[in-house]
């Protein structure tokens, strides 16, 4: 029995830590594409209309997708990897849009219903980031 215990314990860190992995690599993805966009905002007008055409319709197609947590009964069949793919796509966008943050915020709450996973210990903020944890 604690043999059992033990081991229900050591899952729940597992599940925790992959989901704070998952988060930090999101907010890399993020930092990246944030970069390479205000790189590519230096070329010729057309290249950036063309390059800011394709970025509105992979966020666009990113939210709809995101949209299916909006049914409880898209997460009463979700898998764990189902849940990291959903969690780790809202860690890439969630400061993209009011949106994707809402997404995020979502995810997180039902991550936290469907595992008993505090939703805050998935936050990969720094907590030097103050200002940004706090949205100022």
């Amino acid at each position: 029995m604690g043999e059992e215990n033990k081991k229900d314990r050591g899952d729940e860190r597992t599940l925790l830590e992959r989901l704070q992995v998952i988060g930090q690599q999101g907010e890399v993805l993020a930092f990246m594409r944030n970069m390479r966009l205000e790189q590519q905002s230096r070329g010729p007008v057309e290249k950036i209309a063309l390059v800011m055409g394709q970025y509105e319709r992979e966020r666009e197609q990113i939210l709809q997708w995101l949209g299916k947590t909006e049914d409880p009964q898209w997460w009463a069949g979700a898998s764990e990897k189902d849940v990291f793919e959903v969690f780790g796509v809202s860690s890439t966008w969630k400061d993209d849009s009011e949106a994707a943050a809402e997404a995020d915020r979502r995810i997180r709450q039902a991550i936290q219903h469907k595992y008993g996973v505090d939703a805050p210990s998935l936050d990969t903020m720094p907590p030097w980031d103050e200002d940004r944890r706090t949205g100022n």
